[in-house]
């Protein structure tokens, strides 16, 4: 994988300085952008933000909107990545509102779901709800049902969070219907991951076993070996809760 980003970074390379050199300026803008997007794959995000900051000052120039927010959106991205927060927040509601501008619904969705993804790491989890909210609506409207699910999911982390676990249960579960109908085991497993920590903050131990094996088999389906180690351990924690229960009964 990491040679063909590599044949791909020399083949963009020269193409760009052929475009150059006829003075296709938008062309050069387009091997920019795929190379700053080649270089936030591969977490080399330094490389990543001179090109696209080329690119978007370029695509600025000759009027290309789509171009220019775009180059924003992975530039707000990269910010969020770096825990840039405010920059972030600041470069992806800007990529959104230009988005919007040329009708790229499932662009501003995402910059909604990022901009979610942020408030929900700094704890400001009613504005992430708004926010994952938007997005669900706006990805369900284009038909974009793996985005409408993680925003599903990530509304279920957040009830989570607030200790609403009657709400939480309702978004993983819809969450993981989505997931399930997709196939998407990763996001399937995280849901049912969720199940299984919402039924034991509830005192449903057996529910929330039954739960976390089925979450565990699915990690180990697509060999997740750190999410099969965290059931593990949750797993462990159960069974010691049952035992628990089973001697208190006794007694």
């Amino acid at each position: 994988m990491l040679s063909q980003h590599e044949n791909a970074k020399v083949m963009l390379e020269q193409a760009k300085q052929q475009f150059e050199g006829v003075g296709y300026r938008l062309g050069a803008a387009d091997c920019l952008q795929s190379l700053g997007d080649i270089y936030k794959m591969l977490a080399q995000y330094e490389d990543a933000k001179v090109m696209l900051q080329q690119a978007k000052e370029i695509f600025e120039g000759v009027g290309h909107i789509l171009g220019f927010a775009q180059c924003l959106q992975s530039l707000g991205d990269i910010c969020m990545m770096l825990s840039q927060h405010e920059d972030a927040k600041m470069v992806l509601q800007q990529a959104k509102e230009q988005l919007e501008k040329v009708g790229s619904m499932l662009g501003a969705a995402q910059c909604l779901q990022s901009l979610g993804n942020i408030c929900q790491t700094l704890n400001e989890y009613e504005d992430a709800k708004v926010l994952y909210q938007q997005a669900k609506e706006q990805f369900e409207c284009i038909g974009a049902r793996q985005n409408a699910a993680q925003c599903l999911q990530s509304l279920g982390d957040i009830y989570l969070e607030l200790s609403q676990p009657e709400d939480a249960k309702v978004m993983f579960q819809q969450a993981q219907e989505r997931f399930e109908g997709i196939g998407d085991r990763l996001g399937t497993g995280q849901c049912l991951f969720g199940l299984a920590i919402v039924f034991h903050s509830q005192g449903y131990l057996n529910q929330a076993k039954a739960e976390g094996e089925k979450a565990k088999d699915h990690f180990e389906a697509i060999q997740m070996p750190q999410q099969v180690a965290d059931c593990v351990v949750m797993l462990q924690q159960l069974n010691e809760a049952l035992a628990v229960a089973v001697e208190t009964q006794a007694e």
